[in-house]
């Protein structure tokens, strides 16, 4: 499944991930993208996707179908978190190994490295919903190649932060000029540009991968604290920044230190990339 002339379906194609994976393969020669509408969704979760499914495989050409699709607040609500985050690929799994012919498709999910932090996931209903896919998945047998793929924080591209995440709760104290409430920041992160994952994603397809799961990191954590005086200090907003004033999050995790993965295409410092996407977003330095 290497080399040019590679079909890959993507669902959740104008989501944050989709809209740069389907950049990439795009650019890609000899590549196509084919973009899973909203009704695979619905119709896979109601029972009524084999048609659907069906009329989208590429006859001779092997696939690669990529489920960019899912819920990232952990406070939406719990029944469409489980809908999309667990039942919609556990079904088109499903689907796909009954309909698709041996060794002609592969389905690649996403998913966190945190997810398999049960204390973490215990208090986050986006995480633990990813640790329950992926334990589904690995119960379902072998009809099919599968692949999990598992994220740090992603920023960057043309969509504005989610307003529950860190960087989100940063660009609107920003924009709006408002105090920034935050814990001691002791946490390590990693910070990606969607950019560099999305390629670093299609790298690893192209070149055939074997592993079923990866994660995507580069090794070298940023503390949360000072990403956000980095980012502060550099809008000259400093006065906005108030850390240690808010308790951390049940079942934190603080110390995790991830080592480099050979399938990480490139990796930027996150300082400077958030400051650059913020400055994109049209933040201004006061």
């Amino acid at each position: 499944m290497n080399g040019a002339n590679r079909n890959a379906v993507l669902i959740g194609h104008s989501g944050f991930l989709g809209t740069a994976l389907r950049a990439v393969i795009e650019a890609q020669p000899g590549a196509r993208v084919d973009l899973a509408s909203g009704d695979l969704v619905r119709q896979v979760l109601e029972g009524n996707g084999h048609q659907v499914v069906s009329s989208l495989f590429a006859p001779g050409v092997a696939q690669d179908w990529i489920c960019a699709v899912g819920i990232v607040n952990p406070g939406a609500d719990p029944a469409v978190i489980e809908a999309i985050n667990v039942e919609f690929p556990r079904r088109l799994y499903a689907l796909l190994g009954n309909l698709a012919r041996p060794g002609r498709v592969r389905l690649v999910t996403i998913g966190s490295v945190l997810e398999s932090h049960s204390a973490l996931a215990s208090s986050n209903a986006y995480l633990a919903s990813k640790s329950r896919m992926f334990e589904a998945l690995s119960r379902a047998g072998d009809p099919l190649r599968w692949h999990h793929i598992r994220l740090h924080t992603l920023y960057g591209g043309s969509k504005r932060p989610h307003r529950f995440m860190f960087a989100g709760q940063m660009f609107e104290a920003l924009v709006r000029k408002e105090r920034f409430r935050m814990s001691g920041g002791a946490q390590l992160r990693e910070y990606h540009h969607v950019h560099d994952i999305a390629a670093s994603i299609w790298s690893f397809l192209s070149g055939d991968g074997q592993d079923q799961m990866i994660e995507l990191s580069s090794g070298e954590p940023i503390r949360l604290r000072d990403l956000a005086s980095a980012v502060f200090k550099y809008f000259n907003e400093t006065d906005l920044l108030e850390v240690g004033s808010k308790i951390h999050s049940q079942g934190e995790v603080f110390e995790s230190i991830y080592q480099r993965s050979p399938y990480l295409a490139a990796n930027r410092d996150p300082i400077e990339g958030v400051v650059c996407w913020f400055k994109e977003l049209n933040v201004g330095r006061s």
